[in-house]
């Protein structure tokens, strides 16, 4: 798990979500528990993409695309791997 930082729309929009929804994880089956991620690749991710009118990619390219954004937006690379959940090796 890690903690990153989200812009005020996305915050306001999961507030929203929780308001309507009640309490327990943001994204959840219908019995309360997490999706597991082959669930919700299977069931949600070519519906999301194609709302967003983004061309299919796989889920984990996406992680890859967020890093690539962040380092040319110059966010340090220590940063970048954190948030992405990766080490860096320091010397």
């Amino acid at each position: 798990m890690r903690v990153i930082g989200l812009p005020k729309f996305a915050l306001d929009a999961i507030r929203r979500h929780l308001r309507d929804r009640g309490p327990g994880p943001v994204f959840m089956t219908s019995t309360g528990g997490y999706i597991a991620k082959s669930n919700f690749v299977r069931r949600d991710w070519k519906s999301l993409l194609t709302a967003a009118k983004v061309p299919y990619r796989k889920f984990h390219t996406i992680r890859h695309t967020h890093a690539s954004r962040l380092l040319a937006d110059g966010v340090h690379p220590a940063e970048v791997a954190k948030r992405v959940g990766d080490s860096i090796e320091t010397r």
